[in-house]
């Protein structure tokens, strides 16, 4: 047996070489690169992946692309609740509803056609496809400059045909329909201008851009430009720079088309198939605001331009948003006066920039048909070469990216990484951080970014089952900020 020798309390030793060995001077050595390796490993950074192939649970994805339901009829929709009233006080105006008529209800599902090859030619039996793609404008970085306006921010561009190939500059370029030196958007890239062509007689209704791996949507911000003919433009903002192959989800209205004329008298209203159109009332002045309460739509009015802007307010059973229908206002001589507009359920507004007593009438046109049409591109033509075999989204390198302000940065990582970002840190940036811009940034390195803005600096945490970026607060933080402030 090993003899011990003992410190004077019963039960109480230690061998003989560990009490020689805790004698020594050199044992602090020997303990240091423990307390050292420990000290590195709570200070690790934390291992964040996203993957750039896995599907995201979107309802967004599922709502627009899912098969019809015979079961879901637009007539199960609430019966409207009577004629409604306009109340107007200062710059205020709202509209009593119940809540389903502030909702809406559903919409009506549409016939899903995918257009894969969007490069071909007509097809076999002679008629034109009733999307086509012409062309992509890219731009993916800024015109360079000392200094951009806050809003706006120019990037040079470059063209691709459909089937990817970047057109030459000269003849190529100026045989486009409508060619651009320069695209100008609020400082998100790739900033992307998509060229269609439509089949006579249909309308654009809506646009949506997804990742075609992930059915994440991947757009920051739409735009549509009107052309000649049957030509128009998409402008968009994409949060996406790697590559994967992207869905243009294009809802189109199709002929025949019915046209009826109403002079504008208050409780007018009429059925259009499935859908019923009454109209409500007007305002003088700009639309600039519009919030939902629990018995009423507010509206926020500016005043009065120079040329005297009116707004039209109608409602629309189901909704607003996917009527099959356009409201036109026109003068005594049948002239469209219409100027944009708006919607939020049931409610929606056309707006004009004429004072409210030189509109005579309305012209409504119904289409009676639908599609909504998947276009399917490859990928963005004109990635970055170190993108192109990204796993990893917090890998991707984003070669220009510029925020304004803090929910800018927010939506930056949410889109960059398809995740949800769980908002709650306590963020304080110094005085004069926004607007920020970085180069060859990775979204990795944009959260920690967002981290040290925060007081207390939490470790990010990817939580795979609900896809969502996390922020981890436990003990080993107080070290770790301790830790870091002594090394």
């Amino acid at each position: 047996m090993m003899e011990h020798e003992q410190d004077g309390r019963p039960g109480r030793g230690a061998p003989k070489g560990a009490r020689r060995w805790l004698r020594t001077p050199f044992w602090p050595l020997l303990v240091l690169p423990v307390l050292l390796g420990g000290g590195m490993w709570v200070l690790r950074e934390p291992v964040l992946f996203s993957d750039a192939a896995r599907v995201r649970d979107d309802p967004g994805y599922e709502r627009l692309l899912a098969p019809p339901d015979p079961r879901i009829q637009p007539a199960s929709s609430p019966e409207p609740s009577g004629p409604l009233s306009l109340v107007r006080s200062n710059d205020l105006a709202w509209i009593p509803l119940r809540p389903a008529e502030l909702r809406g209800h559903g919409e009506t599902p549409l016939e899903v056609v995918r257009q894969t090859d969007v490069s071909l030619p007509d097809p076999p039996d002679g008629s034109p496809p009733v999307v086509r793609l012409n062309y992509i404008g890219v731009g993916y970085g800024p015109i360079p400059r000392t200094r951009w306006p806050l809003d706006h921010v120019p990037t040079d561009v470059r063209y691709f045909d459909a089937g990817g190939r970047e057109l030459s500059i000269g003849a190529e370029i100026k045989a486009l329909p409508r060619a651009h030196a320069t695209l100008t958007y609020r400082g998100r890239f790739p900033s992307v201008v998509f060229g269609l062509q439509l089949a006579p007689g249909a309308r654009l209704l809506s646009t949506e851009i997804f990742d075609a791996r992930t059915h994440r949507i991947v757009h920051a911000g739409l735009g549509r430009g009107n052309m000649e003919g049957t030509r128009l433009e998409i402008y968009a903002e994409l949060t996406q720079w790697h590559a994967a192959p992207l869905e243009l989800v294009l809802d189109v209205l199709l002929g025949p088309v019915e046209t009826e004329g109403w002079n504008l008298e208050p409780g007018r209203a009429g059925t259009f198939g499935d859908w019923r159109l009454a109209y409500v009332g007007h305002v003088e002045g700009a639309i600039q605001g519009v919030a939902p309460r629990s018995d009423a739509l507010t509206f926020r009015l500016g005043p009065d331009t120079l040329d005297r802007e009116s707004t039209f307010l109608f409602r629309v059973t189901p909704n607003f948003a996917g009527k099959p229908m356009t409201i036109a206002l026109l003068d005594a001589q049948g002239k469209a006066l219409s100027r944009g507009g708006g919607s939020w359920g049931q409610i929606g507004y056309v707006r004009c920039r004429v004072p409210a007593d030189q509109v005579a009438s309305i012209r409504i046109r119904r289409h009676t048909r639908a599609q909504r049409i998947v276009l399917t591109l490859p990928m963005l033509p004109g990635l970055p070469d170190e993108n192109r075999a990204v796993s990893n989204l917090f890998e991707v390198v984003m070669p220009f990216v510029r925020v304004r302000n803090l929910h800018d940065m927010e939506q930056l990582i949410e889109g960059s990484v398809q995740m949800n970002l769980q908002k709650g840190l306590v963020l304080a940036p110094p005085a004069n951080y926004f607007p920020r811009a970085f180069t060859n940034i990775t979204p990795r390195m944009l959260v920690q970014e967002y981290r040290n803005l925060s007081t207390d600096k939490p470790r990010p945490r990817v939580q795979a089952s609900t896809q969502t970026l996390q922020w981890q607060r436990n003990y080993l933080d107080v070290i770790r900020v301790w830790l870091g402030k002594v090394f």
